[in-house]
């Protein structure tokens, strides 16, 4: 059975790249150089760790819904399905 979990992402400029981060997941970062790119290595960045997260049995817990923002970040929350 296929389950759906979504995730807030926080995307910076560095440069001409756009860097993703994910704050539930510390240490999950990915990038693109540009911002259809970036989402979507973001998209496959949550799924292949969710993925090992539950092959490891490790719970996933609902994350916190408030996140601070430096200036030039903006949130977007993904959704993946595995």
């Amino acid at each position: 059975m296929k389950r759906v979990f979504t995730y807030t992402a926080i995307f910076r400029t560095e440069g001409n790249v756009y860097v993703v981060e994910f704050p539930y997941f510390e240490g999950i970062y990915t990038f693109g150089d540009s911002l259809e790119e970036a989402r979507r290595m973001a998209k496959e960045a949550l799924e292949l760790v969710i993925l090992h997260y539950i092959d490891q049995g490790e719970e996933l817990k609902q994350e916190q819904d408030f996140f601070e923002l430096q200036e030039g970040e903006y949130a977007e929350r993904i959704t993946v399905t595995v």
